[in-house]
């Protein structure tokens, strides 16, 4: 689990570096374009009539730049969504690893207080907690056959073997 957890925690660090760098290539951008709109403005009028070669050239750098301006706008609110898509990604996967982690405890909780002849433990210790804040309650496999109208036609409950789900989704898959 940690070691899933750290590539999505470098990979958004990665991409939180490179927005940033974006960040600040946009700032000082927006700074140059505004300067170099100060300047051609300034030298038209100090040139007057003989700008034609001065007035394409500052417009062609400024389309330029105002267009790479555009483009880092882009890039910063993509990668502004990646970085959100990958901390949700994140948050999924540690409720993931959580609720596994639950059942697993509760597996082998469940293991835990059946003898080896099958009886259940009669150590008081080894009871369920039934306080209404931590009711553990075994966990349950619910099979249920479907007709082609989505209508239940048989429906099995037993307790839940984490190595019969296996066999299951094999078969099936199988059958498929």
């Amino acid at each position: 689990m940690e070691k899933e957890l750290s590539i999505i925690d470098a990979i958004v660090v990665n991409l939180v570096a490179t927005r940033q760098y974006y960040e600040f290539q946009y700032q000082h951008l927006s700074t140059l374009i505004g300067l170099l709109s100060g300047f051609k403005s300034e030298k038209q009028q100090e040139l007057k009539d003989d700008t034609d070669i001065f007035k394409k050239e500052s417009e062609k750098d400024l389309k330029y730049f105002t267009d790479k301006l555009s483009d880092l706008k882009n890039k910063i609110q993509v990668l502004g969504e990646d970085i959100d898509k990958r901390v949700a990604t994140r948050q999924k996967l540690v409720g993931l690893f959580e609720s596994l982690k639950m059942v697993n405890d509760l597996d082998s909780g469940n293991k835990k207080n059946v003898n080896t002849d099958g009886q259940s433990s009669s150590n008081p210790s080894s009871k369920p907690d039934t306080t209404s804040d931590n009711l553990q309650l075994p966990l349950m496999e619910i099979r249920e056959e479907l007709d082609e109208n989505d209508n239940i036609v048989s429906s099995k409950v037993s307790p839940y073997d984490p190595n019969h789900l296996a066999d299951s989704l094999t078969t099936s898959s199988k059958q498929l």
